[in-house]
């Protein structure tokens, strides 16, 4: 649903928020003076508008009307062209197809001491918990896909509260709302806590005292339903918890994609059993059409206590701040190096940089001849992807192995024809992501690192501070090496078709995971993929297991009998389409 390659752009057009002119008005150091007589001429629905930006930066002009509460109408743009005019907020392009964009509007230095001073606050601590600085900003932009999905649900929801809620007519109100909010489970009989996150939560309330809270689950189909289990699990069991001590308990609503990961959303739901009737599946085209039905909530004393205060307002968090305090810039100035209004710092990635990123984290030490094949790019291109990469310090090559061990993985493979790799000075080098390169992958998922790097199987970071099981995949590196060369090899033939030519392509390889991220249990496969027809989207699955002779009969029979039991019990219990999103092979 949301391109998470898309690149942004500060909007040019003259005269626009974001513009030449725009940005010399906010390079402007803001002053006291110049954001007192801003905000006395400032009407309420001006005002409204920035308090909105700040619990909701980054969003566009119809999610800001629609998390506001306010009926579809054309002022609110106009309202946002006259701000930024002011020089109280800008806006950056995200484009959603060819022609198309979208604006993405901020506050800027001016328009954030606006605010502060509006309700005496003093600036930078609302900047810092609000995530208005510029480094805030540009981690925000990298998570955008995450957001914007929270933001649809946070709409969709407050739609329909308003019409099935227990006075139509007064509300409801957003009285508070958090990005990743994490919470802690009493296990039973255990004097033992368990934390738990959710990508989002909110609580609406009504004129009567009415509260409902709802936990906000955005699938973007970057890992399975089986990753979200454990978490879904402790979560379900907080809300047990909260009805047990009269509270009110939020309920889950989990949107996905139509087709196969919605079905497997609802074998995951079966699996969590009883207490999983507090979750709620829809897909997003249901969103769009207004399809959307939650369950009433009980009758509670209020919402639980550690959910309200993790969720308060920034506007109510920040410190009073005496009426002349020194102006700063908090937004322009963490984004210093960059041209403009505040971009992300990915705007300077190709997206075959992204692409290699990508690659390279789940799949390790590839030579660039075989980074190519993966991606579909020539090997200058991505030798050249590879320079930009290093220099940035996203990616290092693994200067801990030495060349005598390289030649003797290659040598060793060579009598493997689909498994080969070159010999040449340029093919011995073996990338891997840095610390940083995979926070990004990371944040373009819009997942922790505790869950994205289990399910995504991200791998690097070299040997000091080594991030998944490089070492092991380093020790066997012919086997690591051999067994990506495979796939690679596969998905060079699909996309050249039966005859060798591309426009004879029948099938693709749209899903690839390596031996990190393909591990289910006791079950470790070398890699992991599916293979989806061109026409028809009818898609098959495969486990690779790359075996050399050289192992043992005893591991290899309990390797096999791992195998067996998989396809038995697993496959007959719906386990498959939840650990391997695919038809079974």
């Amino acid at each position: 649903m949301y391109d998470t390659r898309a690149v942004i752009m500060p909007s040019t057009k003259p005269g626009a928020p974001g513009s030449a002119a725009a940005t010399r008005r906010e390079a402007r150091p803001p002053t006291h003076a110049v954001a007192a007589r801003l905000t006395a001429s400032l009407s309420g629905a001006q005002r409204q508008t920035l308090r909105d930006l700040v619990r909701f930066p980054l969003a566009s002009a119809p999610q800001l009307r629609a998390l506001g509460g306010r009926a579809a109408t054309s002022t609110d743009q106009e309202r946002l062209v006259l701000l930024a005019d002011r020089g109280l907020v800008a806006a950056l392009d995200y484009p959603r197809g060819p022609g198309r964009a979208l604006r993405l509007w901020h506050l800027t230095d001016l328009g954030l001491h606006a605010v502060a001073l509006a309700h005496g606050v003093a600036p930078a601590p609302l900047a810092r918990l609000a995530g208005l600085r510029g480094e805030d900003l540009a981690r925000a932009l990298r998570r955008l896909p995450e957001r914007w999905a929270t933001y649809e649900l946070l709409a969709a929801v407050a739609d329909l509260l308003r019409v099935t809620g227990p006075t139509r007519a007064s509300g409801p109100d957003l009285l508070r709302w958090a990005l990743r909010w994490r919470g802690t489970v009493q296990r039973a009989h255990v004097d033992y806590r368990e934390e738990f996150w959710v990508p989002a939560a909110a609580w609406y309330g009504w004129a009567g005292g009415a509260v409902e809270g709802v936990m906000l689950v955005p699938d973007l189909g970057h890992v399975g339903p089986r990753a979200w289990s454990r978490l879904l699990a402790r979560a379900l069991a907080w809300c047990d918890q909260c009805r047990a001590a009269g509270r009110v308990a939020p309920t889950i609503l989990v949107a996905t994609d139509a087709g196969q990961q919605f079905r497997d959303w609802v074998a995951t739901r079966v699996q969590l059993g009883a207490a999983a009737e507090a979750l709620v599946l829809t897909t997003w085209d249901a969103l769009a059409a207004g399809d959307l039905e939650l369950p009433a909530p009980p009758v509670g004393a209020g919402p639980p206590a550690a959910a309200w205060e993790g969720a308060r307002h920034p506007l109510d968090r920040a410190a009073a701040a005496p009426p002349a305090a020194p102006q700063r810039r908090l937004v322009t100035a963490g984004l210093a190096d960059l041209p403009g209004v505040a971009v992300s710092p990915d705007r300077r990635l190709t997206p075959l940089d992204r692409l290699l990123l990508e690659t390279l984290g789940a799949h390790p030490f590839l030579p660039p001849s075989r980074l190519a094949g993966a991606c579909g790019a020539t090997a200058a291109a991505v030798r050249a992807s590879l320079a930009r990469l290093i220099a940035r310090g996203l990616v290092r090559l693994a200067d801990d192995v030495p060349l005598k061990q390289v030649r003797a993985a290659a040598a060793e493979l060579a009598a493997l024809p689909g498994a080969a790799v070159g010999t040449a000075a340029g093919e011995l080098a073996l990338p891997e992501l840095t610390a940083d390169g995979i926070a990004a992958v990371l944040d373009w998922a819009g997942l922790p690192a505790d869950l994205g790097g289990r399910w995504l199987g991200l791998v690097g970071n070299g040997p000091l501070r080594p991030i998944g099981p490089r070492r092991n995949l380093l020790h066997n590196l012919a086997h690591t090496l051999g067994a990506d060369a495979l796939v690679v090899a596969l998905a060079t033939a699909l996309a050249t078709g039966r005859d060798g030519r591309p426009a004879a392509r029948r099938a693709a390889l749209t899903r690839w995971r390596g031996a990190a991220g393909s591990v289910r249990g006791l079950l470790r496969p070398d890699a992991s993929g599916r293979v989806e027809r061109v026409v028809g989207g009818e898609a098959r699955a495969f486990l690779l297991e790359f075996d050399r002779a050289h192992e043992r009969e005893g591991p290899l029979l309990a390797k096999w009998r791992q195998y067996y039991r998989f396809y038995g019990d697993g496959m007959a219990a719906g386990r498959y389409h939840i650990d391997y999103p695919a038809d079974p092979p």
